[in-house]
């Protein structure tokens, strides 16, 4: 009610208007209000170009930029504030009376004039270039017609898109920042409100910086930002932010140059995105994973250790047992010396496969590649599940491919273990069948060979929901 009482007072003839400009030369207010003077740009007009350099106050005519009309103006900068305020009434509106009346002497002689020139025409010649003068004006009348027409789809098609953008931009959970050339605000959405505790009266002209600054970052990670500014480029990164309350938040943002038909720039866009849960949820997860790797670490280590210290008194069980076995004529004595030797060579093997899986674990496996035969891994296996081959009246086949080298490059050690394992389930599910062991060469290049290990049985096989635990630790 105090601006419009204010204005209303002032004397404004229907072209005058009071008009509030940015200092880059930007219409951000007008009265009367006009929605196609909107955001205008008319920084190349005098008052900004060739006035305002020399005075912060004065008073000029000019044909103004806005609605191309000849008028007195006079203009003011606001101490304080990136503003320039102007006001203007129409020279017809100075000089009304005195126009009026040459407009009327004109007019006579106009009239006087065309009396006398009609008077020496001929009746003929008068009807003829009336009604060519009417076609004209018909013409006339209707080019400007369309072209009015034209001019306002055009008009409310930019309404409605400017009309779709700032209900989009308030529409976003994002914070939304539309700065001038000099970084100081001239828009923010609800969100940024919402979301820093600010107002917008407490933001427009100021610098995002001076509101949001927490000092968490130093002065060289905003290098590259600043970098992106003069080159005109997109940047994205993140900002430690501070809220009008002191509370901080991370944000992510990503910051774009605007520019008009003549590819200068004319403002910036920052869109904000609040991550602070993220960033929390992010390194309690980073957390997390360093302490079950820790975890992983120590229960490795600890196997690792158990292991070797079980394997050394299991050793020397198998071998007095072995000496027993060796010294005892007793079947009796020897029977049970033979289960006691079974089950330790078990339990020693259990041990073992222990301390591998530990080893893997901790990433810590490694081979030893010597040269092999691989007739003799075979016999090696074949011994050590002939005897349970032989109490469950099983047939043990070995296939070797003739088109293998006798002697190979590999770990004897641990290929012995994969065979073993392997045959030992197949007999240990075997009664009264066979259990097949086959070796086949698959490819022979420069790198090596690539030798497939097969072993099969007729035993009971294994159910269809137990596959996927074939491979699986201790299954």
């Amino acid at each position: 009610d105090f601006y419009s009482e204010m204005i209303g007072k002032m004397v404004l003839d229907r072209d005058g208007g009071i008009a509030i400009n940015t200092i880059d030369g930007k219409i951000i207010a007008r009265y009367p209000y006009h929605k196609t003077l909107f955001a205008k740009d008319i920084s190349s007009s005098d008052l900004f170009a060739k006035m305002l350099p020399n005075a912060a106050a004065g008073v000029n005519q000019l044909v103004a930029k806005a609605d191309s009309i000849d008028k007195i103006q006079a203009y003011r900068t606001v101490d304080g504030f990136p503003f320039v305020v102007t006001a203007g009434i129409s020279m017809y509106a100075v000089l009304g009376h005195w126009g009026n009346d040459l407009l009327v002497e004109i007019v006579a002689l106009l009239v006087m004039s065309f009396v006398i020139l009609a008077l020496a025409l001929s009746a003929d010649r008068r009807k003829m270039a009336l009604l060519k003068h009417q076609g004209n004006l018909e013409k006339i009348v209707e080019e400007r017609t369309e072209r009015l027409a034209h001019e306002k789809q055009l008009s409310d098609a930019v309404g409605s898109k400017l009309q779709l953008m700032r209900w989009a931009v308030e529409q976003s959970p994002n914070m939304i920042v539309i700065t001038n050339r000099k970084q100081r605000i001239l828009l923010v959405n609800d969100a940024f409100t919402q979301q820093t505790g600010y107002q917008r009266n407490q933001v427009l002209g100021r610098r995002p910086g001076e509101l949001l600054y927490s000092g968490k970052h130093h002065e060289t990670d905003y290098d590259a930002l600043k970098q992106c500014l003069r080159e005109g480029l997109p940047w994205r990164g993140r900002f430690i932010n501070r809220r009008a309350d002191g509370q901080e938040f991370i944000s992510a943002a990503n910051i774009w140059p605007i520019r008009n038909d003549h590819d200068e720039i004319t403002n910036y866009l920052a869109i904000q995105e609040d991550i602070t849960e993220q960033v929390r949820i992010t390194e309690e997860l980073a957390k997390a994973k360093r302490a079950a790797e820790q975890a992983a670490k120590t229960k490795g280590e600890f196997l690792a250790n158990m292991s070797h210290e079980i394997r050394t008194p299991m050793n020397a069980i198998i071998g007095f047992t072995q000496m027993l076995l060796r010294d005892s004529s007793e079947p009796k004595h020897k029977d049970r010396l033979k289960k006691i030797d079974l089950s330790a060579s078990h339990l020693l093997q259990i041990i073992n496969d222990i301390l591998d899986m530990s080893k893997i674990d901790a990433q810590k496996m490694q081979l030893n590649p010597e040269p092999l035969r691989l007739s003799d891994v075979v016999d090696s296996v074949i011994g050590q599940v002939t005897s349970k081959t032989d109490e469950q009246k099983d047939v043990l086949l070995i296939c070797i491919d003739p088109a293998l080298p006798q002697i190979v490059i590999g770990d004897a050690l641990r290929l012995k273990q994969c065979l073993l394992n392997f045959a030992g389930n197949a007999v240990k599910f075997t009664q009264g069948g066979a259990v097949k062991i086959v070796l086949q060469l698959e490819r022979e290049s420069e790198d090596g060979l690539l030798i497939r290990f097969s072993v099969e049985d007729t035993g009971i096989g294994i159910a269809s929901d137990d596959l996927a635990r074939l491979f699986a630790a201790f299954e």
